[in-house]
């Protein structure tokens, strides 16, 4: 009987193993730090372009958590603006939803595994003047983006973020916590199988590239009258 027990224990196994080897998962991209527009540049930014809530279907919206989430891809398709100096990055624009009081908006770069999006953040008016910008002394780690936070003044009508083509190529070390989850086999008279828990300390050096996605999240306290 112990024999089988142990038999079994190791088909078991060698199942677990077996679905690992099929789930391992596909590497991720390389870092783009090269930008070739697929349409013209301009110095004149595309306010028409904005994502804004009617470009985010209402059952999507995080409503009961009281959060609204715009996002874009940035790459080589992605609208290209071009500074004074004559220099071309990819860009985005968010409008800011004007209709609730008491917003904090999130804006930055989705971490990847390997890269992150070397965002410029800029504060719009409805004009598409600047009013507020933000240094690389403003950024920080935000759940899954690396980003900025700030409560947008009455004025504030969009974000734009595009790639700060000065830190394309360098890099952003940081230590973090990974959680994920083993399975535990099960011995019969051992106790039974399940998953596990498993936090893990690990070093990422992240490349800041042209291409990923970039965002707003807007936070909200409950509102008096109709949600947008």
């Amino acid at each position: 009987m112990k024999a089988k027990n142990i038999s079994i224990a190791v088909t078991a196994l060698a199942f677990v193993v077996g679905l690992s080897a099929c789930a391992t998962p596909k590497p991720p991209l390389p870092p783009k730090v090269n930008f070739n527009a697929a349409a013209g540049c301009s110095s004149v930014i595309d306010l028409a372009s904005a994502v804004s809530l009617d470009d985010e279907p209402k059952k999507n919206r995080m409503m009961k958590n009281r959060s609204i989430v715009l996002t874009k891809i940035l790459d080589d398709n992605a609208l290209c603006f071009r500074n004074y100096q004559g220099a071309d990055s990819p860009y985005a624009v968010f409008e800011i939803p004007n209709n609730l009081s008491g917003r904090v908006v999130y804006a930055g770069a989705k971490i990847y595994e390997n890269r992150l999006v070397a965002a410029g953040i800029s504060v719009l008016d409805s004009a598409g003047r600047v009013i507020k910008t933000f240094s690389a002394n403003d950024f920080r780690k935000l759940g899954t983006q690396y980003g900025v936070q700030f409560n947008p003044s009455a004025d504030a009508a969009f974000v734009m973020i595009k790639a700060n083509n000065a830190a394309i190529g360098t890099q952003k070390g940081s230590t973090e916590t990974v959680v994920s989850k083993a399975y535990r086999v099960g011995v019969q008279g051992f106790g039974s199988g399940g998953f596990d828990t498993v936090a893990d300390t690990q070093t990422f050096a992240r490349t800041f590239a042209y291409e990923g996605e970039v965002g707003i999240r807007v936070v909200f306290p409950k509102q008096a009258g109709p949600q947008p």
